[in-house]
């Protein structure tokens, strides 16, 4: 199908949240994370630190935060080794592109089954260590002593023999350009003394006075809304529709098809919203036809007579379970079946688009950035090293999030309308399509 189209006019109206770094991350009261850029005084000691003459430590996050404190906890395990003086420590996201043009400098960015403290310490800790090191050597180097003859804390160098002191802004530009012979060893969880210590999180001020930004406060200059009627039976398609009604419709731009379905496109998402709602849709459900939640449950059944596969085997369970049950005791057998779940976060999905001739820049809240600027990519056919992807704060993930359908609609529909476009699920939608499973509700999340 093509795309159906009328042009309504529009104001260049918008702007653009100045919290929103240009270079994909997400800042806390603190300049783009490019700092390489001419408007940048800071040192970068490797992806992770930057260090400003005026002592602001910047440390980056290479994780998603979505509630469960990681972008305090994350940050507090750098700043452990790093030695610095946590009342000027700052944190932002880190950038997906940076991770694919660096060759997975970050490690992966993905979020989810309360991995990222476990996953990321030791290699934290040593980022922080071995920073902490290239500025001593830096402060040695200066002061003409050995290395070993210097220690830090709270941000400073000093040389106890002869009382010299300086601080980590005025070491950070020597300390970038120096290699170390061997890293340096890492503390012991007993030797810790700020990692675990009952902090304020550096997101709470801004989530509670307003200036958080979250995917869904994205504006942009020029901006258009999109919301999608999708086809009710998952991996269904469209068979035919008729656009031409609700292009009739005050404020609606276009109606352009999306994997799925069809996108609504408005001036505002409430008429976007009601006019995708009006279409006039014929649907192909193709193979999910005829499903229903008592066949899944039939079938899941069956499945426990066929055969399994052993996963891990030690000792001999049915041994001990059949054949030789302990004195007295018996064998007790249960069937237990958990209901189909949405995640349902109380953000909605969203996600805002803009794609140009040779850039592609996606803002959304995503539990896998790496995996987002890969969809991006394939949604708008561009090479992933021109895709930029602004990870924002999640309003509830729970696994949702790593998997960005609606990032794939909105490249798909930013691309054919030549402007940047906020497309949203509604709540309706995103019940229906949700990537539901049997499942038990989430404990809170931890991290």
């Amino acid at each position: 199908m093509g795309v159906l189209s009328r042009e309504t006019g529009l104001s260049r109206r918008g702007f653009i949240l100045a919290s929103l770094s240009a270079a994909g991350g997400l800042m806390i009261g603190i300049r783009p994370v490019d700092a390489a850029s001419p408007d940048s005084a800071g040192a970068e000691l490797g992806a992770w630190i930057v260090i400003d003459p005026d002592e602001s430590v910047t440390l980056r996050v290479a994780k998603s935060e979505m509630g469960q404190g990681i972008f305090t906890a994350l940050p507090m395990i750098l700043a452990e080794e790093l030695a610095c003086d946590w009342r000027h420590v700052r944190a932002e996201y880190a950038a997906a592109s940076r991770n694919l043009a660096d060759k997975q400098i970050y490690g992966s960015m993905g979020t989810g089954g309360s991995r990222s403290v476990r996953g990321s310490h030791e290699m934290l800790q040593q980022i922080g260590a071995s920073a902490r090191e290239r500025l001593i050597a830096a402060a040695a180097k200066r002061w003409q002593v050995a290395a070993s003859e210097c220690g830090a804390a709270n941000g400073h160098v000093q040389h106890a023999a002869s009382g010299q002191r300086l601080s980590y802004g005025a070491l950070a530009a020597a300390a970038a350009a120096i290699t170390l012979d061997q890293e340096p060893a890492i503390k012991a969880p007993e030797s810790f003394t700020l990692a675990g210590l009952p902090l304020a999180r550096l997101d709470t001020r801004p989530k509670t006075n307003g200036q958080a930004p979250f995917g869904i406060d994205t504006r942009l200059p020029d901006m258009l809304y999109a919301a999608v009627a999708l086809c009710p039976v998952p991996g269904g398609k469209v068979k035919s529709y008729d656009g031409s009604a609700v292009l009739k419709r005050r404020g609606v731009h276009s109606v352009v098809p999306v994997p799925g379905g069809l996108a609504v496109v408005a001036d505002r998402f409430w008429r976007a919203k009601e006019a995708a709602a009006a279409l006039q849709v014929q649907w192909d459900p193709g193979q999910g036809a005829g499903t229903s939640s008592a066949a899944f449950r039939r079938d899941y059944r069956a499945a426990l007579d066929g055969p399994l596969e052993t996963a891990r085997k030690q000792g001999d369970a049915r041994a001990t379970l059949v054949a030789t049950p302990p004195a007295g005791g018996k064998l007790i057998e249960a069937l237990y079946e958990v209901p189909h779940l949405a995640h349902a976060p109380m953000e909605p999905l969203n996600c805002t688009a803009r794609v140009t001739a040779d850039k592609v820049e996606v803002w959304l809240g995503t539990q896998n950035p790496d995996m987002a600027l890969q969809l991006a990519a394939k949604a708008a056919g561009m090479a992933p090293e021109k895709v930029e992807v602004h990870n924002c704060f999640l309003g509830g993930g729970f696994g949702r999030r790593s998997m960005n359908d609606e990032l794939v609609h909105a490249v798909t529909v930013a691309k054919v309308v030549g402007r940047p476009v906020k497309l949203i699920w509604t709540r309706e939608v995103d019940m229906q399509h949700d990537r539901i499973a049997p499942r038990r509700r989430c404990a809170p999340a931890r991290s």
